[in-house]
């Protein structure tokens, strides 16, 4: 079992989603100052993953968290009430007229992105929560590392 806590209430300070398979970042700090890294690495596409990581999984700090586990509660809580404090100094970024965008995910974080950092914060945050809520994350986040001890 992993040791990782978070003391007192988050604060999200930044966050990404990378386009390698829908991997989901969230950057904060708890109240002691202590850095919290969480972490989903391809969640939409966790085939050829390539890392230690379990894709589809809910990692805290590099480690991943146990399915349902009290601590995966306890984090999805500190999110739900979590507070924002962007840290990024970089202005918002407009899409090219001529973009082209594949999956309305993408096209729902870059329109989040538009809108302003704290928006894509919690636009973040909300795409986390619902994600570990739903059976799909069940779903993939357990087939995945069963199929990982199988190799």
């Amino acid at each position: 079992m992993i040791n990782e806590r978070i003391i007192g209430q988050l604060i999200i300070q930044n966050c990404a989603y990378a386009m390698d398979g829908g991997s989901m970042y969230l950057i904060g700090i708890d109240n002691k100052g202590k850095e919290i890294n969480i972490l989903i690495p391809q969640h939409k596409i966790p085939m050829n993953f390539n890392s230690n990581l379990i894709p589809g999984r809910l990692h805290i700090n590099g480690l991943p968290v146990e399915v349902r586990s009290p601590l995966e509660n306890e984090i999805i809580s500190k999110l739900i009430e979590s507070k924002i404090e962007c840290t990024s100094l970089n202005e918002p970024s407009s899409l090219s007229t001529n973009t082209i965008i594949f999956g309305n995910d993408i096209k729902e974080y870059l329109s989040a992105i538009n809108k302003g950092e704290n928006y894509a914060i919690a636009y973040m945050i909300k795409e986390i929560v619902d994600y570990l809520n739903s059976d799909e994350y069940i779903q993939i986040s357990t087939s995945v590392a069963k199929d990982s001890k199988n190799d």
